[in-house]
C-alpha cells in the first residue's frame, strides 16, 4: 500500500441522477482506494435550488464525506462544467491539503490510485476526442483557441501538445475534466475559473447556439449547454500554461472513457476495462440508458470482484427523496 499524501477529493453534485453517482463514486473509493480510501471527500451543492436531498447526504455522510451547500453559479446556469469548475475554485481557495483531486460523479474506483504527484503540478488524461479543439494552422477551431488565449494573457505556442486518447489526434493541450489531481498551492484551478469567466464575458463560445445538443451523463444538456461545451477544459488547459505547471500525463488506466468502446472499435483502438484503476461510465449505468454490454461483458470486462460489486449497486436511479 502506497504512502498517503495530503491529499483531498471533491465532487460537485446536484438532485436527480448525480445523488446516486456521487454515492457510487465515494463507494468505490472507500472500497477500493487503497492508500486513498479514507482521505477526505467533499461533495458541494453549487446551486440553492438543486442541491442534495437529506437521503444522499445521509448515505454520503455515512461514509464521512463532508457535504456542503454553496452557492457558486445562478440558478438557471445552462453549462453544468461551469458548475464543477466553480466547485474546483472554491475548494483551492477553502481547502488545505497539499493536493487536490477534482472528480467527477460518473466515475468508479476498481484499484489504489496513485495522485502523489512526485514532481509535477498537475495530473490528467487528455480529451478523448478532438471535439473543439485544435490541430493548429488551417483548423476549423484554431482562430478560436488563439482568441481565447489572447483574451486571457496565454502565449499560444505555450500551450503544449498532447494526443487525444481514443481518435489519436494531435491537439493543443485540452484534458478530461472528469479527474484532474492539482498542486493546490498553484492555484490551477481558480485561475481556470477566471479564464472561463473571462471567455464567456467575450460570448466566445466554440460552437453556435443551435449547432448540437450535447448527450451527458444525465440526458441532453440544451443547447445553450451545448454551445459552450469543452471550454472549461479549455481553460483549465490556458491556466496550466500560464502558470507553467509541470504536467504528469495519466496512464491509459485512468479515467477509462468505457461509453466510447464502440467509437474505438470503429477507429481501430480498443477500450480495456479489465486493467483500469478509474472508470468513466458517464450513462451506460443509468436506469434509462444502461448499456450493461460495455461494462459487464467481453474480453475487455472488468475482475470479477469488481463486477459483483457494481451489479449488486447498478442500475442506478434516483435516490429517495
Amino acid at each position: 500500500m502506497a504512502k498517503v499524501p495530503d491529499c483531498s477529493f471533491v465532487l460537485s453534485a446536484e438532485k436527480g441522477q448525480l445523488e446516486a453517482q456521487a454515492i457510487l463514486m465515494v463507494e468505490s473509493l472507500r472500497q477500493f482506494g487503497g492508500a486513498y480510501a479514507n482521505c477526505p471527500v467533499y461533495v458541494v451543492s453549487p446551486r440553492p435550488s438543486r442541491k442534495i436531498g437529506p437521503a444522499c447526504r445521509n448515505a454520503l455522510r455515512q461514509m464521512h464525506v463532508q457535504v456542503i451547500d454553496q452557492a457558486l453559479i445562478p440558478d438557471a446556469e445552462p453549462y453544468g462544467s461551469a458548475g464543477r469548475l466553480a466547485v474546483c475554485a472554491w475548494a483551492e481557495r477553502n481547502l488545505t491539503c497539499e493536493i487536490l483531486v477534482s472528480l467527477d460523479d460518473d466515475l468508479f474506483f476498481t484499484d489504489e490510485p496513485d495522485f502523489s504527484l512526485a514532481d509535477a503540478d498537475f495530473f490528467a488524461r487528455p480529451v478523448d476526442v478532438k471535439g473543439m479543439c485544435t490541430t493548429g494552422p488551417g483548423d476549423p477551431f484554431d482562430a478560436y483557441w488563439r482568441r481565447i488565449a489572447q483574451i486571457n494573457d496565454v502565449g499560444y505556442d505555450d500551450i503544449p501538445w498532447v494526443e487525444t486518447t481514443v481518435d489519436r489526434i494531435s491537439v493543443k493541450a485540452s484534458y478530461n475534466g472528469g479527474m484532474v489531481a492539482v498542486r493546490r498551492s498553484l492555484g490551477i484551478l481558480k485561475r481556470a475559473e477566471e479564464m472561463l469567466c473571462t471567455i464567456r464575458e467575450h460570448d466566445l463560445s466554440p460552437y453556435q447556439r443551435g449547432a448540437m445538443n450535447v448527450f451527458a451523463s444525465t440526458g441532453f444538456v440544451g443547447e445553450e449547454g451545448s454551445r459552450w461545451w469543452g471550454t472549461s477544459q479549455a481553460a483549465l488547459s490556458l491556466a496550466a500554461a500560464q502558470l507553467k505547471a509541470k504536467i504528469r500525463i495519466a496512464s491509459p488506466r485512468y479515467n477509462v472513457p468505457a461509453h466510447l468502446a464502440e467509437t474505438a472499435k470503429q477507429l481501430h483502438g480498443s477500450i480495456i476495462l479489465k486493467d483500469a484503476i478509474l472508470v468513466h461510465y458517464h450513462w451506460l449505468l443509468d436506469k434509462e440508458h444502461v448499456r450493461e454490454d460495455m461494462i459487464f461483458e467481453g474480453g475487455s470486462a472488468l475482475p470479477a470482484s469488481i463486477l459483483k460489486w457494481l451489479r449488486d449497486r447498478t442500475p442506478l436511479g434516483e435516490i429517495e427523496k
